[in-house]
């Protein structure tokens, strides 16, 4: 039966992998309060963001511009489809006590409180001239960014504030989760400390997380990771 409740864009299997980079405090109010949060896409850093919102608009046959109301009333949330990225960990977890929460698209749909969404897949471009706008209406236009930012890999959950029953607009809003349904792994930063390390591992045992890791991307035995080895071998 197709969701109604999540729409795909871009191709998203359902059993897609996707990973959110957190800092521990995020992470812990996740836990704790049972909820994750969207932010709203209008206080995002990147300045470009819904960029066809931010071009002047004309009207063809008076030639002259027009104003049309852009505020945004779209909520997003940044997943990657990278576990591993040494630039994912430097920006969202800069004192090295960050962690990744590992999930899959079809589990999005799990989120309880909104009643129509989106993921998609980030698309990213390099000259925005070359840009088919009329394929970016609506919530795709939300779905591109510069190039400059592809090493995040982004997939994006975002929900319209407009189809939100009763719902003032707000900075965040939040939804209910099932953490033990929603999270199947735990990934802490590589860089993390030993005592970082227990303690995250601690934490997630003691709510029902077992599956817990510390990322071995700056492993420095290459041979335990690989198995391989250089042989010399003495030619006669």
């Amino acid at each position: 039966m197709k969701n109604q409740k999540l729409k795909k864009y871009s191709e998203l299997n359902e059993n897609e992998e996707i990973y959110r980079y957190l800092k521990f405090s995020q992470f812990m109010a996740m836990i704790e309060t049972k909820s994750t949060y969207f932010s709203i896409v209008s206080s995002w850093d990147d300045p470009w963001e819904n960029v066809f919102s931010k071009l002047p608009k004309y009207n063809e046959k008076l030639d002259e511009q027009i104003s049309i109301d852009n505020e945004e009333y779209m909520y997003g949330q940044c997943w990657s489809l990278t576990s591993e990225s040494d630039a994912l960990w430097r920006i969202y977890s800069p004192y090295s006590e960050g962690v990744v929460i590992k999930s899959r698209v079809s589990k999005l749909s799990n989120i309880n409180g909104y009643n129509r969404a989106a993921v998609g897949k980030v698309e990213y471009f390099s000259d925005l001239a070359k840009i088919d706008l009329a394929k970016y209406g609506g919530i795709k236009g939300y779905l591109l960014k510069r190039k400059a930012f592809k090493h995040e890999e982004e997939v994006r959950l975002l929900v319209d504030y407009h189809f939100m029953v009763n719902k003032e607009k707000e900075d965040y809003i939040q939804f209910d989760i099932d953490i033990n349904n929603f999270i199947e792994e735990v990934i802490i930063d590589p860089r993390a400390s030993k005592w970082f390390e227990d303690m995250v591992i601690l934490y997630c045992n003691s709510k029902g997380i077992s599956k817990v890791y510390k990322s071995k991307l700056y492993d420095v035995n290459v041979y335990e990771t690989t198995g391989l080895a250089i042989v010399y071998r003495t030619v006669e």
